[in-house]
């Protein structure tokens, strides 16, 4: 239902190709909480969240939410380094944040790793 429901707010926001709309911060936004949406349905829709949370990338380069909810769609897709710029990126969106991401990137080397020698 969430996923339905903002789809129909990106439609809202970008149909008649309103110039304005389309590269809106409010357009990011919903398109940040749709990609989130896909993450959280089992199975994960990761193709369609890591699509969504580009466009709000490209259209709001330093939002914090869609670089961790980026970093999250690429670990899922198994995309370990793509997983790590995003997480780069977040901690420089938000440098509150720096050290969870280095955390998180110390997380994913070792996962990484692992994964790498089975």
């Amino acid at each position: 239902k969430k996923v339905k429901l903002l789809s129909s707010v990106v439609k809202s926001l970008t149909k008649d190709d309103d110039v304005q709309l389309v590269g809106s911060t409010a357009l990011a936004h919903a398109l940040v909480l749709r990609a989130d949406a896909h993450l959280e349905i089992i199975p994960s829709k990761v193709k369609e969240a890591l699509e969504d949370i580009d466009k709000a990338i490209d259209i709001d380069t330093i939002n914090g939410k869609a670089w961790r909810i980026k970093a999250d769609a690429e670990e899922l897709a198994g995309n370990f380094d793509a997983a790590v710029d995003a997480l780069l990126s977040w901690s420089e969106a938000n440098p509150d944040m720096l050290t969870k991401a280095k955390k998180e990137i110390s997380r994913l080397r070792i996962h990484r790793s692992t994964s790498l020698s089975r």
